[in-house]
């Protein structure tokens, strides 16, 4: 193969660089997400429960400077960082105790979302340093 033909294939390896580790920058993400999360999804909230894990729109940007953005799903990664106030909460839904309420008395949260964010900080670039040896080597 001649020198320019390398130095094309070269450029091209690079050009993917951004693309590349954006993919894989998410995976981790996701993986690193669903490690912090306290549980799937708060159940008790809704019919459901809450989920609990990295939101799908992240719209990573490719260009001269690529961003990614990590996002926990809301309100139930609030509620399980942060944790919530004690509130009052309808102890039935028909019949004559309806208008009773059960005084719930909030939780604490766990703090993980902080774990989420050093991690990630940490991870990002490894990922790219290592795209960037894989197209040099």
């Amino acid at each position: 193969m001649s020198a320019s033909a390398n130095l094309r294939a070269l450029a091209r390896g690079v050009a993917d660089v951004p693309a590349t580790a954006l993919a894989r920058v998410e995976s981790e993400a996701e993986r690193i997400v669903a490690a912090a999360a306290p549980t799937g999804s708060m159940r008790g909230h809704k019919h459901a429960g809450l989920p609990v894990r990295m939101a799908r729109n992240q719209r990573p940007r490719l260009g001269a400077t690529s961003t990614f953005r990590v996002q926990g799903t809301v309100p139930g990664w609030i509620w399980a960082n942060s944790g919530t106030a004690p509130h009052r909460i309808p102890r039935r839904h028909r019949g004559h105790k309806a208008r009773l309420f059960v005084k719930h008395p909030g939780s604490a949260g766990s703090r993980a979302w902080r774990r989420v964010v050093a991690e990630v900080g940490r991870m990002a670039p490894r990922i790219v340093d290592d795209e960037i040896g894989r197209v040099l080597r």
